[in-house]
């Protein structure tokens, strides 16, 4: 059997490239993988904004026997996809920023349980309100 050679390296290139621009981003962790089947190729990015948080999985799959379950035609694309889902990401700052707004708000639905007086509360959600207005939720 005669066997074509396969460029790994150009695969590299790609990985390499979105690792790259995911460190740009500034998250507390990141990854992106390739695997190779008998019947499929998958992609998966991964980030994590805080120490704190779970990671979080995007998988970008190309099913070379059965193309019933693709999103794209062909494995150019599959890479365009991986690239348009990384070029959308917010930026970890921006996810850790809306982290600090959501718990803002659990702070607020906590104080209004407990009767607090708005007095000390208010503070608060001025400052979360502030860094509201200022947040980009995503980078284009």
């Amino acid at each position: 059997m005669d066997y074509d050679i396969i460029n790994l390296s150009t695969v590299q290139c790609h990985l390499a490239s979105f690792k790259s621009r995911l460190e740009e981003l500034d998250y507390y962790g990141t990854g992106v993988e390739c695997e190779v089947y008998a019947d499929k190729i998958r992609f998966s990015v991964r980030t994590c904004a805080h120490l704190d948080d779970d990671y979080k999985y995007e998988s970008f799959t190309f099913w070379t026997d059965d193309g019933s379950y693709n999103t794209v035609d062909t494995e150019r694309e599959l890479l365009k996809q991986v690239d348009e889902y990384i070029t959308n990401l917010p930026t970890g700052m921006d996810v850790t920023k809306q982290r600090f707004i959501r718990t803002c708000e659990d702070a607020r639905k906590l104080a209004a349980e407990l009767d607090l007086d708005d007095e000390y509360v208010n503070p608060i959600f001025a400052l979360a309100k502030k860094i509201a207005s200022n947040i980009i939720t995503h980078r284009k």
